[in-house]
C-alpha cells in the first residue's frame, strides 16, 4: 500500500508546484511591490498626457496669436496698395500696358 501511495503524492506535489503562468509565485510584498510600480506607471502616463495637454495648448495660444498678427498684417498690406494705387492715379500716368494715344 505503502508503494503505490509514494507515486500519487510525488504526482500530486509536481501538480500542486506547477504554475499556470509560469511565473514564480510571490510573496504579499512582492504583490505589493509590482501593485506600486503598475500604479507609478500609470502616474507617469497621466503626467505624461498631462504635459502633452499643456505643450498643445501653448501651441493653439502660440497659433492664435500668429493667426491674429497675420490678419493684422494683411489689412496692412492691403491697405499700403489701396494708398499707393490711390497716388498713382493721381500723378495721371498711364497705367504700365497701356498703348499710347495715336493721332498726334
Amino acid at each position: 500500500m505503502r508503494k503505490a501511495f509514494l507515486p500519487l503524492l510525488t504526482l500530486a506535489g509536481l501538480l500542486a508546484g506547477c504554475n499556470p503562468d509560469d511565473r514564480p509565485q510571490t510573496t504579499f510584498g512582492g504583490q505589493v511591490a509590482d501593485q506600486g510600480r503598475e500604479i507609478r506607471l500609470l502616474g507617469e502616463q497621466w503626467d505624461e498626457g498631462a504635459r502633452l495637454m499643456a505643450k498643445g495648448q501653448g501651441l493653439i495660444d502660440e497659433g492664435s496669436r500668429l493667426a491674429e498678427r497675420g490678419k493684422e498684417m494683411i489689412a496692412e498690406g492691403q491697405e499700403k496698395k489701396r494708398q499707393s494705387e490711390a497716388a498713382y492715379r493721381a500723378l495721371g500716368v498711364p497705367p504700365p500696358g497701356a498703348t499710347p494715344a495715336q493721332g498726334s
